[in-house]
């Protein structure tokens, strides 16, 4: 009802969404399917910053300066966030995130006071998809993922944010639960 009345009002709403989940989770998939299915966007900023840091020789990478890079990551993610203020938007990735790797690697304490008060209108939690394999940018053994994976949904549950777990099936289907699960605002 509430949103009925502003949206009457002439106030402006935004709707923000994430997919979230440990490397080979398909997030990036499921974010360029609801790009071209006319969603706002944002790409992930962590994967970004490991391809600058690799492409110019550079040291703020989690697995040489993780403190450097998160506070690089947050810094990007607030920037993301702050350019949005209608609309219906899908994150690949978001600020919670900070809090999961925080809580593996105790990196960036500064960090959580901006985590704290981020909220998304639902989270989905994407399942890894079989398949995992290292790279250039996935430094990380499927072990480390695992781990990450349940690190990250207890970060997004704990800043109270509405989870929807999203296994792992045809890309298709996950597009039609996260249509069923959304409340869309052009």
């Amino acid at each position: 009802m509430w949103a009925w009345i502003l949206r009457g009002s002439g106030v402006k709403m935004l709707k923000k969404y994430v997919f979230a989940g440990a490397a080979h989770s398909g997030k990036t998939t499921m974010l360029n399917e609801m790009a071209k299915l006319g969603f706002q966007t944002v790409p992930e900023a962590a994967r970004q910053i490991i391809e600058e840091q690799i492409a110019k020789g550079g040291t703020l990478l989690p697995w040489i300066n993780r403190r450097g890079f998160e506070l690089l990551y947050l810094e990007r993610m607030l920037e993301a966030e702050s350019r949005f203020s209608e609309g219906t938007v899908f994150f690949d990735r978001a600020l919670p995130d900070s809090l999961a790797y925080h809580k593996i690697y105790d990196a960036c304490p500064e960090c959580i006071e901006h985590v704290k008060n981020s909220h998304y209108d639902a989270v989905f939690i994407l399942e890894m998809i079989p398949g995992y394999n290292m790279d250039d940018v996935r430094q990380f053994d499927i072990e480390h993922e695992k781990r990450m994976q349940k690190a990250i949904e207890e970060a997004y549950s704990e800043t109270g944010n509405r989870i929807i777990k999203v296994p792992a099936m045809s890309i298709e289907k996950r597009v039609e639960l996260v249509l069923a699960n959304i409340e869309v605002n052009k």
